[in-house]
């Protein structure tokens, strides 16, 4: 298993920035992004646990499933299925209020599922995933900081 992250300071509130970041369908404006769907759960929080999000991006397409929600705090989650195929270990959002705006650390661990080559292949795969984190949160900034 690989692991990737990425920590960027958000000049926005926490709760702005999570509640941005935990409604994937915002995820459509992302630069790369194909599209984003949401599927929300049951109860009083749509993008909590057990909502799933759909997105497809340059390099990948997954569906992933909330696996805990924390407001304003940590989001965590987990895919279902990929293209191209993994093994996921999960993944988390954090938001810290900091002077100024939040802290968003992003953080997910995963392998490619493929029979021949896969340490070396996540190894080059990591990179599109760890932009594709920067991607959203640069987004989220830009659509919050525009209010």
């Amino acid at each position: 298993m690989h692991t990737t992250s990425m920590r960027r300071s958000v000049a926005a509130p926490i709760d702005d920035v999570f509640d941005w970041m935990a409604d994937g369908s915002n995820w459509a404006t992302v630069r790369g992004m194909f599209y984003s769907r949401v599927h929300p759960a049951d109860g009083p929080e749509p993008y909590g646990v057990g909502s799933l999000r759909d997105f497809a991006s340059f390099g990948s397409k997954v569906t992933e499933v909330v696996t805990r929600f924390e407001r304003p705090h940590c989001i965590g989650y987990r895919a279902l299925s990929s293209i191209p195929p993994i093994r996921h270990d999960g993944g988390s959002i954090t938001f810290r209020a900091i002077p100024g705006g939040t802290e968003v650390c992003w953080t997910t661990t995963l392998t490619l599922k493929v029979p021949v080559l896969a340490d070396v292949l996540t190894r080059l795969f990591l990179p599109l995933v760890r932009i594709g984190m920067v991607n959203v949160t640069a987004t989220a900034e830009r659509a919050l900081t525009r209010r």
